[in-house]
């Protein structure tokens, strides 16, 4: 069942867990109050004992956030039978539900202020007193104490909250991944304005014939693509998406509940495994899978440099460059070459730069790392930026960007720059070799070109669906990319259709790496 969004708190005040607001001379009459049965008595007490006697507006039955037309109605008397002196005060208190919510909300008898979780009632000549009391939002039984602080007396008012009108049909998971031959149950039904289920049935459609979905809920996925699940009950709709997605594994830095993680999760959610743990003053940690392998190999932070570091699925985690020339400091952008064992990454160098970065080589196991900046700045210009590289399937061209910020194409045999640029951000090369995938400077619809001459740039994806200026990564079989969208989880997008799969999972992720 979908886990329901909290309504708005009642004010409250210390409590204990019991939900009970008594001073401490009270406090060991809770649980008596709490389980006993409340309701009228007959005549005076008995055995000498103070009492409280609920006259009326108890025992009632009705709809979430519903004000009792009648108001509570308390009597009280002493231990020998008499109306307690005028002026009595009495505490009524609420009890808390799991959710931090009041079970109901009082306040006093008459007066147009906010309702809340306690208040305060003078006895009459007669020994009553009266409040006016408002049911809690969530369904369930309720109760409030009635306490009499100087005759350490208390009881409990017990009423019945009921689901109010159906305005929704609320399911979970609202949206989701499947893999073709996979399926779900759906969980949930047809709730008021609170969240509160109802009996009714629900009934459920399908937007197209990729997936089905059984009278129970059941979703069973047949096609990739994106569909809608569509419910009806109580006369009021609901819906879920479900994004179909092919099979693969994606490599990510995320912030989760239990710090900064390097993880990999399978496309369709499943298979969470946290890694490693990352530190980063404002850089990404851009994970990559290291082709061929297990391992992912990531930039984060050692308290003075960034460093480059590998982590394998045990989380055993190793240092990309076990001894660093001298002058490399702030090792970033990992970009490992797909067939030659290659690896491109971004480093600040003494010989280079101290203050941006710049363009290195070495072989993927971080032997014979090789500074290109220097060559790279006398052939594009002094004191250019060369950074955020991604290396051709062979290892013998790498697209970096430089300052402007333009992509440009290094050839390593010849030391060469190719003579055509593209004004964009983050690019990524595909793994048949063919294009180059980019993102406009400060984010956008992504773009492809030609990876040999920087023709032919297609905008794949439209302007209302804009993706973050960060990492892109390329499918296996390069007919789909993943990259960070704006509105805040990671998709996948396939190249020939521009259809887009959004892995609602991937809400707290930074753009992923794909094998």
């Amino acid at each position: 069942m979908e886990r329901r969004r909290a309504p708005p708190r009642f004010p409250s005040m210390p409590t204990s867990r019991a939900g009970c607001c008594l001073t401490a001379a009270l406090v060991v009459l809770v649980a008596a109050a709490c389980s006993d049965s409340s309701g009228p008595t007959d005549g005076g007490p008995v055995g000498g004992s103070p009492k409280i006697k609920l006259i009326g507006g108890f025992d009632v039955t009705d709809t979430a956030a519903a004000l009792l037309k009648e108001p509570l109605v308390v009597e009280v008397r002493d231990s020998s039978g008499a109306v307690v002196p005028q002026g009595t005060v009495l505490r009524f208190s609420a009890l808390l539900r799991d959710d931090a919510t009041q079970e109901v909300q009082v306040r006093s008898f008459g007066s147009l202020s906010d309702f809340s979780s306690d208040v305060e009632a003078v006895t009459d000549a007669a020994g009553r007193a009266q409040i006016s009391v408002r049911l809690g939002y969530s369904a369930g039984a309720a109760r409030l104490i009635v306490a009499a602080r100087t005759l350490a007396v208390l009881d409990t008012a017990r009423y019945t909250v009921l689901p109010g009108n159906a305005t929704s049909v609320r399911l979970s998971p609202r949206d989701t991944a499947l893999y073709v031959g996979r399926s779900l149950t759906l969980r949930g039904g047809v709730a008021d304005r609170y969240g509160n289920f109802r009996t009714e049935p629900v009934t459920y459609a399908v937007s197209a014939p990729g997936v089905s979905v059984s009278t129970g809920g059941v979703v069973s996925a047949s096609a990739i693509g994106r569909y809608t699940v569509t419910a009806t009950g109580g006369g009021v709709p609901g819906s879920v998406e479900i994004s179909v997605v092919p099979q693969g594994t994606m490599a990510s830095a995320a912030n989760t509940g239990v710090g900064q993680k390097i993880l990999s999760v399978a496309l369709d959610g499943s298979n969470l495994r946290y890694l490693a743990d990352w530190i980063s003053p404002g850089v990404s940690p851009q994970p990559r899978w290291i082709p061929g392998t297990d391992r992912i190999i990531y930039s984060t932070y050692n308290g003075t440099y960034q460093v480059l570091r590998i982590v394998d699925q045990n989380g055993t985690v190793t240092p990309f460059i076990a001894s660093p020339p001298p002058t490399m400091t702030h090792q970033a952008e990992p970009a490992p070459s797909l067939i030659a064992p290659v690896m491109y990454f971004s480093a600040f160098d003494s010989r280079c730069s101290t203050t941006v970065y710049c363009l290195h080589r070495s072989g993927r196991d971080g032997s014979a790392p090789e500074l290109l900046g220097t060559l790279l700045s006398t052939l594009i210009g002094p004191d250019a930026v060369t950074g955020r590289p991604s290396s051709s399937p062979d290892g013998l061209r790498v697209a970096f960007v430089t300052t402007g910020p333009v992509i440009k194409v290094f050839d390593y045999p010849s030391k060469t720059v190719l003579p055509w640029s593209v004004p964009g951000q983050r690019p990524s090369w595909s793994p048949d070799g063919s294009r180059i995938a980019f993102v406009p400077e400060g984010g956008g619809p992504l773009h492809l070109i030609n990876a040999a001459d920087g023709s032919g740039d297609q905008v794949l994806t439209p302007d209302s669906r804009p993706y973050m200026e960060s990492s892109i990564s390329w499918s296996s079989d390069s007919k789909w990319l993943l990259a960070k969208a704006q509105a805040g989880v990671v998709d996948l997008i396939e190249i020939a259709t521009g259809q887009t799969l959004p892995l609602a999972y991937t809400e707290a992720f930074q753009s992923g790496s794909l094998k």
